[in-house]
């Protein structure tokens, strides 16, 4: 029996009485207590702390208002050479009278990374300038070439076999948009109402050609459609990746 009694822990021990207090292991109040006063002290104390760039701005902001005093070394040399405050700097005093500002850099950019930028977007600028004027003139011979081609190609009776095709589907497609003709010879005589003859008397040469590319000009324009394709692209972007191009010899 007191063998057993032995083997038995004592529950009075001071084995059992000591407080854990590892982290996460709270079994008294008095600890419990005293841990949630710190952490509230923490937080009170991280919430009234400034953060390190506004102390710096602060410090900066004191800085610069606060003139230069005798106090400074520099300043102290010049009052040596017989500066006088308010007076301007050099031999006659004709010079700065105010020290050089500071320019405060907030960014992460190396120094003249912004000059360099600028000098970057204006010299971007002025090449895309010249590359739209070269193209504009690019396109001005273009169009007097196409005008060229297609007056000595194509006989008149081409032509207006091509301009009454043209003529029919700008009709048809401005139909499905329920739009208005633009030009009234954009449409068929027939559907207008005018005197074909009188038309075609209005489109003799050279304006024939002109008219033609101004009609298919117009349907690929409003209606992303090739007359020479035959075919209504989804979208501008399509049509130009695959339509070989807006003349009715490159689809020969």
């Amino acid at each position: 029996m007191d063998a057993r009694m032995e083997e038995d822990d004592d529950y009075m021990s001071s084995a059992f009485l000591a407080v854990d207090t590892r982290p996460g292991l709270v079994f008294d109040k008095r600890v419990a207590r005293k841990r949630k006063i710190e952490e509230e002290t923490k937080r009170r104390q991280k919430e009234t702390k400034k953060p390190v760039k506004q102390i710096e701005k602060e410090k900066r902001d004191e800085g610069l208002v606060k003139e230069i005093g005798s106090d400074n070394k520099g300043y102290a040399l010049l009052e040596k050479m017989g500066y006088v405050k308010g007076m301007g700097l050099g031999k006659d005093g004709g010079g700065r009278a105010q020290p050089v500002a500071v320019k405060i850099k907030t960014d992460r950019g190396g120094v003249g990374r912004e000059s360099e930028a600028k000098k970057r977007a204006t010299l971007k600028a002025r090449l895309t300038s010249a590359v739209a004027e070269t193209k504009v003139k690019v396109d001005e011979m273009n169009r007097g070439d196409f005008l060229r081609r297609m007056s000595s190609k194509y006989s008149d009776v081409e032509i207006e076999r091509d301009v009454e095709k043209s003529q029919r589907a700008c009709w048809e497609l401005d139909q499905a948009k329920n739009l208005t003709h633009v030009e009234e010879w954009y449409w068929p005589a027939s559907v207008t109402g005018r005197d074909k003859k009188e038309d075609y008397e209005k489109l003799a040469e050279p304006e024939l050609p002109q008219q033609l590319e101004d009609i298919t000009d117009y349907i690929r324009d409003k209606h992303c459609y090739c007359i020479w394709c035959g075919i209504q692209y989804k979208d501008v972007e399509d049509m130009d990746q695959s339509c070989p191009g807006k003349s009715k010899d490159i689809h020969d």
